[in-house]
């Protein structure tokens, strides 16, 4: 009898050990439950989480508790009121009056060369808006139902239901546009 260890063959391989089949497993498994957590939470992320109908945190617009009101279809839209986005770091016109209710198409037109944005919403919204912008990449490109970007030289419409009598505002949040004066007002009677 022969008891000397077996010399390996030409073509065998040594076992794997124990330890990367339980790493293998581990990482397997890691990687397993991070996919059922994104399926089951929609593949949301980020602040706004960029679907359904929500404000910038991500709350419910109409469930929001403000009175803002909601995004509608442009054909129940009453009336159209341009607004025109520009360089200057303006919009005009410089307010709009609207009443508690009425539903508006916005026909926003980037009349400059820099990307700027138009977001419906109180104060609170406005500054949650700018939060998010924050901590979102610049070249990120996003929209939101109460929120559009605009490309330069994009015309696009926004049409939106309003709720209580209050005072909202329209704004740019891209860097530095709404702190340099980018907002006007909404009177809603």
């Amino acid at each position: 009898m022969n008891d000397s260890p077996r010399s390996p063959v030409s073509g065998d391989r040594p076992a794997t050990p124990r330890w990367v089949k339980g790493l293998g497993i581990g990482i397997v498994a890691v990687l397993l439950l991070v996919v059922i957590v994104m399926v089951l939470n929609g593949g949301q992320h980020g602040p706004g989480m960029h679907t359904g109908m929500s404000d910038a945190t991500g709350r419910p617009c109409s469930a929001a508790g403000r009175g803002t009101g909601d995004p509608a279809v442009a054909d129940q839209a009453a009336r159209s009121i341009d607004i025109i986005a520009n360089d200057s770091l303006t919009v005009a016109p410089y307010s709009v009056s609207v009443a508690a209710g009425e539903t508006v198409t916005f026909v926003v037109t980037n009349a400059g060369r820099n990307v700027h944005e138009f977001t419906v919403g109180d104060e609170a919204m406005q500054r949650e808006h700018a939060d998010a912008m924050a901590h979102m990449p610049a070249a990120m490109s996003h929209e939101l139902p109460n929120s559009i970007a605009l490309q330069p030289g994009d015309p696009k419409r926004l049409t939106w239901r309003f709720g209580q009598a209050g005072s909202l505002v329209f704004g740019c949040h891209e860097p530095g546009h709404y702190d340099a004066g980018m907002h006007d007002s909404i009177s809603v009677s």
